[in-house]
């Protein structure tokens, strides 16, 4: 999704997804808004399901931040491949 209001209207319609890849920084509604909105939707699967922050910032708190609002993980990017794919299968088996 382009921005965290189509994010929130794909996932309406489809809840086929495993894992979120959240962008903190989006136009229309940053990633910090669009977890919350898709933490307080009704059903589990928005409670359950694994967000992993995508962020450019170092500033200390982030992390904790991220974590705060309902996210499962954050990662600053650039970063490894590897190190994602770790962290998605780390959630996925959790």
């Amino acid at each position: 999704a382009n921005n965290g209001k189509v994010a929130l209207e794909v996932l309406r319609n489809d809840r086929s997804f495993k894992v979120i890849l959240m962008d903190i920084q989006m136009p229309e509604m940053d990633g910090y808004e669009t977890t919350r909105q898709i933490r307080n939707m009704p059903q589990p699967y928005y409670k359950e399901i694994p967000i992993i922050a995508l962020s450019a910032s170092t500033l200390s708190g982030e992390h904790d931040r991220a974590v705060s609002i309902g996210m499962n993980d954050y990662m600053v990017k650039p970063f490894d491949p590897n190190t994602l794919y770790e962290r998605i299968v780390r959630q996925l088996s959790g």
